[in-house]
């Protein structure tokens, strides 16, 4: 015989079943899995979990098991979270800003690294960032200009499941769920609407205006509009939700960033255009530390940074505000490179470099290229000045913190010595003009030239060559300056100049005239 009570428990456990699958439907994965462990037995376990040893008959039904002793050691125990026991919890500051308050009641303190989060507790940043993180390991952080109140922070036992409920009334913030802990719940709340997931990546914005925006990266989320519209979201797309409902879009594609990205100190910082943003959300990252973010209007910015390396994570953003798919990159923030180069020969083949710099860049790195060569003389320095021992020729050079980095190229020449011991002659003025000097450079070439004025503006004669030496052909010379300059590498020394003047032709016909004269006289 069936007793009356046997079948209101039936009744019950089957009402309760119902409920529990409606339950795991709707929400997604609601069972939090326990191991049982050797000496473990369901009516302990439901006191434990459920909070009462009569939940051990529902959890055998639930569990499929004929008999509550059934439960072996090892055995997988599904447990309904809506069973589990709740209480109050708290969650931790475990990034904090000096600029960031916490609030509760008339009670309020800087937000700093450590700090207790209650339920009730408002938090309110200004240009810093706070995260803060729950007894699930999940992350909540909150944006700069915003304020969130922890309406319900709750854990589910000795689970470390929670379930909590955020409230965005200006902002944004950003949720990072631990995806062990698949039985939490995390709920944030706007102006006109929640979301609501288990084991996701999301962000909620409320820019003001009525509106607000949901953007799922990972995971799925469900968002209920005002009018208690339920819109599930997957990874990879939004809603913009207002007081008359929502919609639905894909978020747009994330920058196609390189996976470094550089520039110098107080330089502007430019990245590929993502099709229909109107503008760009760049956060920036000292590790995992956000320092602090810019919205841009077109696909560059100017970020003032110190110089080191950095994230760097990148988002298109819509005309209707919503962020899309995000970009991250390594960016290396460098000194800007030297400046006022200069170089200034000191005799003998040597040339002093030196150079002008802000920063304290330690080693500098020099390159000195022959312009007539490819082969480059490379010099490391501890100081802002070098010498070096050159043959002469023209050169180019740079100068850089590294041997990636380097300044503008600068050039400079370093002139070989001009020719001595320069002679001009001939024996007879329908001879050649013979030029000779004396020079000790190698692979050099000369250039001699001849003129009637002494600024060489009347050239009557110009020739090459490699040799000590060169003929020209010049005629009668009442007056003739003579020059030579050597070429190497490029560079030209200066002008050796000499004035030459043939000997005066004696006036024959005039000395017979006269002899005849005399010999008639």
């Amino acid at each position: 015989m069936i007793r009356p009570l046997t079948i209101l428990l039936a009744i019950c456990a089957a009402v309760w079943f119902s409920a529990a699958q409606a339950a795991q439907s709707d929400e997604g994965s609601a069972d939090w899995r326990y191991t049982a462990r050797p000496g473990d037995n369901l009516w302990d376990l439901a006191r434990r979990f459920c909070g009462s040893h009569s939940k051990a008959q529902e959890l055998a039904r639930y569990n499929r098991l004929a008999d509550p002793a059934e439960l072996t050691a090892g055995s997988r125990l599904r447990i309904p979270v809506s069973c589990l026991v709740k209480q109050p919890a708290s969650a931790t500051v475990r990034v904090g800003s000096e600029r960031a308050m916490l609030q509760r009641g008339t009670d309020r303190q800087v937000a700093v690294a450590g700090a207790e989060v209650r339920m009730g507790d408002v938090l309110t940043t200004e240009d810093g960032f706070v995260v803060v993180q729950f007894a699930d390991a999940s992350l909540l952080t909150v944006r700069p200009n915003s304020t969130v109140m922890f309406v319900l922070i709750s854990a589910f036992g000795e689970t470390g499941m929670v379930d909590t409920l955020v409230r965005v009334s200006r902002g944004r913030v950003q949720h990072v769920v631990d995806k062990s802990t698949a039985g939490s719940r995390h709920r944030i709340a706007t102006p006109v609407g929640i979301a609501a997931v288990r084991g996701t990546r999301f962000r909620v914005a409320v820019p003001g205006g009525g509106s607000a925006t949901v953007a799922t990266t990972e995971g799925t989320v469900q968002f209920e509009d005002a009018r208690e519209q339920r819109v599930k979201l997957p990874a990879g797309t939004g809603v913009v939700a207002s007081a008359t409902g929502a919609v639905k879009v894909d978020l747009l594609p994330a920058p196609a960033l390189a996976d470094e990205l550089q520039m110098i100190v107080g330089g502007h910082l430019s990245w590929p255009a993502v099709e229909q943003a109107v503008g760009y959300r760049l956060t920036v990252l000292d590790g995992e530390q956000p320092l602090f973010e810019v919205l841009t209007v077109g696909n560059d910015a100017q970020l003032q940074l110190p110089a080191g390396s950095f994230a760097l994570r990148v988002r298109g953003v819509t005309a209707s505000g919503l962020e899309g798919l995000e970009a991250q990159a390594t960016l290396q923030v460098s000194d800007p490179p030297p400046h006022g180069l200069q170089a200034q020969a000191s005799g003998d083949g040597r040339v002093i470099l030196s150079w002008v710099d802000e920063g304290d860049a330690g080693d500098y790195f020099l390159e000195v290229l022959p312009e007539a060569g490819e082969s480059a003389q490379r010099v490391r320095s501890g100081e802002r000045r070098v010498e070096v021992v050159l043959a002469p020729g023209a050169y180019r050079w740079r100068v850089g913190h590294t041997e990636n980095q380097w300044s503008d190229l600068a050039r400079f020449e370093l002139a070989p010595e001009p020719v001595s011991g320069l002679v001009v002659g001939r024996e007879d003025r329908s001879d050649p003009l013979a030029v000779a000097w004396q020079h000790g450079a190698v692979n050099t070439t000369y250039t001699v030239e001849v003129a009637r004025t002494a600024d060489f503006s009347d050239l009557v004669a110009s020739v090459s060559t490699q040799e000590s030496s060169a003929n020209l052909e010049v005629r009668s010379c009442h007056a003739c300056f003579v020059r030579v300059v050597a070429e190497t590498g490029g560079a030209a020394s200066q002008y050796t100049v000499t004035e030459f003047k043939d000997e005066p032709r004696h006036p024959w016909p005039l000395y017979v005239l006269l002899l005849a004269l005399l010999v008639t006289l």
